[in-house]
């Protein structure tokens, strides 16, 4: 049984996500879905599910690389700093609880961390 988790009608584990628009973008989003009789969730969702089938996704694996990748830059600078103090353990850190707090789970942040990690070696 679900205690905390979302689910949708197929009784599929979900996952919030929303966003800020401007406000015309966001009344245009409105008077459309008004007009077709559907959920702003609803033309959301299908927006997302088109991206997904198009030539522009992203596999899992070249995502991860590519946050690792960007960890690994915004360290350099970091470190580079002067007045920072930041160790490479406390950076990790910091790194592991922003994925959480973005809602990546603990075996992908594990991979990301490692793989940073591993990138540093």
């Amino acid at each position: 049984m679900k205690i905390l988790s979302k689910t949708n009608k197929n009784n599929k584990p979900t996952s919030f996500v929303g966003t800020q628009v401007d406000v015309p973008i966001g009344v245009y989003i409105s008077l459309y879905c008004m007009a077709k009789g559907i959920s702003k969730s609803s033309f959301i969702r299908g927006l997302v599910e088109r991206f997904f089938k198009s030539d522009r996704y992203i596999e899992k694996d070249d995502l991860l690389n590519l946050v690792i990748q960007r960890a690994k830059k915004k360290w350099i600078l970091r470190k580079s700093e002067a007045v920072n103090k930041e160790t490479f353990d406390d950076y990790v850190d910091c790194l592991k609880q922003e994925l959480c707090d973005k809602g990546i789970d603990a075996e992908t942040r594990v991979k990301i961390a490692n793989g940073f990690k591993d990138e540093e070696r």
